[in-house]
């Protein structure tokens, strides 16, 4: 019964990069893509509701074990 959602950052672009993709460039990739995740998380999580209305709040209502 919990919200989630999935965050999805691409560090290695070799497949369409016209120059050859170095170590260093991947690297400086994913600090990038760190940054600016936890920007996303730190401006995201204070918007979460306390109480939730959606579907995922009951999903487990007469789940059985």
């Amino acid at each position: 019964e919990m919200c989630y959602s999935i965050i999805a950052a691409v560090t290695d672009f070799d497949c369409w990069h016209e120059e050859k993709v170095t170590t260093e460039m991947v690297i400086n990739s994913m600090k990038k893509n760190s940054a600016n995740i936890k920007m996303l998380i730190e401006k995201a999580v204070p918007k979460i509701p306390k109480t939730r209305n959606c579907e995922c709040s009951t999903a487990l209502k007469g789940a059985e074990i």
